[in-house]
């Protein structure tokens, strides 16, 4: 694939691609999405991640990095990120 042409023959550029079948490539892609579902799920069972509720405006939390008590004020554009107050 990446290897250097030993020769100083030149070739035809349409002979130096190399020859994917599109069958093989959804093949290949398939059995990756089935792997890392397959790890996925694995860490999720040993680490006990589990989906969590959403928060709602008002309702108080711990925040672990800081070691204190705060406050939702609101949620965020990001996907599961909120702005607490802390005291």
């Amino acid at each position: 694939m990446g290897c250097r042409q030993r020769t100083k023959v030149p070739a035809m550029p349409s002979v130096l691609k190399p020859n994917v079948q599109d069958t093989n490539q959804q093949r290949v892609q398939l059995r990756e999405d089935k792997y890392r579902s397959k790890l996925r799920i694995c860490h999720d069972k040993q680490h006990q991640a589990r989906a969590l509720p959403t928060l709602t405006t008002g309702e108080q939390v711990w925040v672990h990095d800081q070691n204190r008590e705060g406050l939702i004020i609101g949620a965020t554009k990001l996907p599961r990120s909120y702005l607490v107050k802390t005291a």
